[in-house]
């Protein structure tokens, strides 16, 4: 039988993985560009991530049905589901967004770094960072780790619990109190909905589609000059 995930796999791997990651923006800082170590920070930050929690799966003997990483070819028709809900949820948080920041630019820290980025190469590496990367890495923190420890709490109190702190962890580094203020109930929301799905499936895939596609159409929206 595959062990479970415990709370405390989830501390580690994100106190671990944060500390590895603040070391190496350190010695990036004198030797690269801003904007190349922004990409190189990011990456590296998902790629320990990821390891981690991958390693410390294979450690405690917690199977692929266990770390939830199982995914179906029909799981790519959750991407369209994730466009919806970054509109719905972005056209939610209009009326807030006039009232608190209504000459800002966009609230998510990624779609503002992007929009700042100059070199094409650069680009498509932060593109794939979000889209890709992001999206797995949390999931299967968040969603896998986090709300599978919790699961013994019964299915609201797990989905609540991984969504509030994956909101928090999300809105803690918004440049203002306003932004954080706009931001926190959307993707609050966004981590109910992943929650949900993901005990629904009973499996990682539709949650991860469904943030790629989130994600996904912030991206395009920025490409375009369209950013919200």
């Amino acid at each position: 039988m595959s062990a479970r995930w415990q709370w405390y796999d989830f501390v580690f791997v994100i106190a671990t993985s944060l500390f590895l990651t603040t070391a190496l923006a350190t010695v990036l800082a004198g030797g690269m560009g801003e904007q190349e170590g922004i990409i190189a920070t990011s990456w590296t930050q998902y790629l320990v991530w990821g390891a981690l929690g991958l390693t410390l799966a294979r450690v405690r003997s917690i199977d692929e049905a266990g770390t939830g990483l199982v995914f179906r070819g029909s799981d790519i028709w959750y991407i369209p589901v994730g466009f919806g809900l970054q509109l719905a949820l972005s056209l939610l948080a209009l009326p807030l967004i006039q009232i608190l920041r209504p000459d800002a630019e966009p609230l998510q820290e990624a779609v503002s770094t992007m929009g700042r980025l100059e070199d094409p190469l650069l680009i498509v590496a932060f593109a794939l960072m979000v889209s890709v990367a992001a999206p797995v890495v949390e999931e299967f923190t968040f969603r896998g780790m986090l709300m599978g420890s919790a699961r013994g709490l019964g299915r609201s109190w797990s989905i609540v619990i991984s969504a509030a702190i994956f909101s928090i962890f999300h809105t803690v580094g918004l440049s203002d109190m306003a932004a954080a203020l706009i931001a926190l109930p959307q993707i609050l929301v966004l981590g109910g909905i992943l929650g949900w799905m993901t005990w629904r499936a009973d499996r990682l895939g539709p949650a991860i589609a469904t943030h790629a596609g989130f994600n996904l159409l912030a991206v395009i929206l920025t490409i375009t000059g369209l950013d919200y």
